[in-house]
């Protein structure tokens, strides 16, 4: 009985922690800049930074995080990710609205809108999560803000999809663990 809980203990640690495949370059912003991303649109008032020397607000993961404040137009940060069609690819990220007056904000994945939010009440950095079964393979990834006077800040930004012979593995594992228990 021993031996089955060690085993299954075994599987579950492999099934959290190495059949997730990481696409988002740079999520974090760690690098102190966009690498990984393409800017567009009103790309004034935006930038990369300690968001605590900053801001005043810790960023959830590490010590940098996007801030974005486009006002003269929408502005955002996209990224084309690698994965195929017919993947369920699970989308997080940590946002935070500093400002409640004629904000904006949405995300697409693949060509459809997650998530818009207009005129967001302020809130500190909250986390979201979406699962999605692409439709397209390379898929882009689209954050797009508008918020005069103030800011958005973005961190923590991850697009996982199970790695390939993910199932055929666990099923492997959980098969052995069954074998042993069985002698």
């Amino acid at each position: 009985m021993k031996s089955m809980l060690v085993s299954l203990c075994a599987v579950s640690m492999i099934a959290g922690s190495t059949f997730a495949q990481e696409l988002v370059v740079n999520g974090g912003f760690e690098t102190g800049d966009f690498t990984g991303w393409t800017q567009f649109g009103d790309t004034g008032s935006t930038g990369v930074d300690n968001t605590d020397d900053f801001f005043g607000i810790p960023a959830p993961q590490g010590v940098m995080a996007g801030y974005f404040g486009p006002s003269n137009a929408a502005g955002g940060i996209r990224q084309v990710l690698t994965a195929n069609a017919g993947e369920q690819m699970t989308l997080t990220f940590q946002l935070a609205l500093l400002d409640t007056e004629n904000n904006g904000f949405s995300v697409v994945l693949d060509g459809v809108l997650l998530m818009s939010i207009v005129n967001g009440m302020e809130q500190p950095f909250t986390s979201y999560s979406f699962t999605v079964t692409l439709a397209n393979s390379n898929p882009t990834l689209s954050f797009a803000f508008y918020n005069p006077p103030s800011y958005h800040l973005l961190d923590a930004v991850s697009a996982t999809v199970p790695t390939p012979g993910a199932a055929a593995a666990l099923s492997l594992a959980g098969m052995t663990a069954f074998r042993r228990r069985r002698r």
